[in-house]
C-alpha cells in the first residue's frame, strides 16, 4: 500500500466533507495506474468544476501563495525527470512532500467563499492523488500529468493575477 500522510488524507476528508467527487478511494488503494487513468479521472472532476456565473472564482493571497508553492515545485520536479518522463524516489517524494505542504498551507489560511472553496476541493483532491502517485517511482510520470492538469484547471476556473 503506497504511503499516504496525514495532511493529504485531511485534505481528502475535506473534500469528501464538501461533497466533491475527488475518487479518495483510488488516491488510498491504487496499486497501479496509468496516464490515461490519471487523465480519466482528471477530465471527471473537470467536468464537475463549476465558474461563477461564467466567470472565475475569486481568490485570496493564501490560495494564490500555496498554488505558487505548488506550481514551482512542478516545475523544479520536471527538471529532473528520466527519460520516461519520471522522477526517481527521491524527487518523487520531495514532490509529493511539497505538494503536500502547500495543500496543507491552503487549507489552513485560505478563506474563500463556500462555492469556491467547493470547487478548489475538487483540484485539491486531484492534486492529493497525484502527490501519493509521486511517491510511487513507477507512477511519478501519471503524477506529474496530473499535477500540470490539476494546475491548468486552476487557471481556468480561478482568478489568479499572473498566472
Amino acid at each position: 500500500m503506497p504511503y499516504f500522510p496525514i495532511k493529504t488524507a485531511i485534505a481528502i476528508a475535506l473534500s469528501l466533507m464538501l461533497g466533491t467527487s475527488i475518487h479518495a478511494e483510488n488516491a488510498m488503494q491504487r496499486g497501479g495506474g496509468t496516464d490515461d487513468h490519471a487523465a480519466h479521472q482528471h477530465g471527471h472532476q473537470a467536468a464537475d468544476l463549476q465558474l461563477d456565473h461564467g466567470q472565475r472564482w475569486q481568490t485570496d493571497a493564501p490560495l494564490r501563495e500555496g498554488m505558487e508553492r505548488i506550481r514551482a515545485a512542478v516545475a523544479a520536479a520536471a527538471d529532473h525527470t528520466n527519460a520516461t518522463g519520471g522522477l526517481n524516489a527521491s524527487s518523487g517524494k520531495v514532490l509529493a512532500d511539497e505538494i503536500d505542504a502547500g495543500i496543507a498551507y491552503m487549507v489552513t489560511h485560505c478563506r474563500l467563499a463556500p462555492q469556491a472553496d467547493a470547487n478548489l476541493h475538487i483540484l485539491i483532491g486531484q492534486m492529493a492523488e497525484a502527490a501519493t502517485l509521486a511517491r510511487e517511482p513507477n507512477e511519478s510520470p501519471g503524477a506529474l500529468a496530473q499535477m500540470r492538469a490539476a494546475l491548468d484547471t486552476y487557471s481556468h476556473y480561478f482568478a489568479h493575477p499572473g498566472w
